[in-house]
């Protein structure tokens, strides 16, 4: 396991990797994940002059475990979980869509799977 200091040590090393692979970012765009991706992308959007945009998204916690997600949703109500959160956790779908009618003040009328979405995760999107 490698250790920083902390965020901004982090994207350091970060983007010496990226500059040491070899990989052409030139036309590239940084997402950070607001409390403490924007601090790891800074370096990056630095050292390749690329923008920095903020990538913002709500994480579903997990009941009784709430600095743990088991997916997330973006801006566009698009919706991501991760199957293997799911699967250790037991995690019934209906739960997924409870949660959201109960505790979000957005009522979404019915799930849309994205059939494009990686294997390893399902994803979701509301009309």
């Amino acid at each position: 396991m490698i250790l920083f200091n902390d965020r901004l040590d982090a994207g350091n090393l970060l983007a010496r990797k990226i500059g040491e692979s070899g990989i052409d970012v030139s036309n590239s765009i940084i997402l950070g994940i607001p409390r403490g991706g924007i601090a790891v992308g800074h370096p990056i959007s630095k050292k390749f002059t690329c923008p920095l945009l903020p990538l913002t998204l709500r994480k579903l916690p997990l009941p009784l475990y709430d600095q743990m997600g088991f997916g997330v949703v973006n801006l566009d109500k698009k919706v991501i979980l991760n199957n293997e959160v799911i699967r250790q956790f037991h995690i019934d779908p209906v739960f997924f869509y409870v949660y959201h009618f109960f505790f979000s003040q957005t009522i979404f009328s019915h799930l849309v799977c994205d059939v494009d979405s990686p294997a390893s995760n399902r994803a979701f999107s509301y009309p």
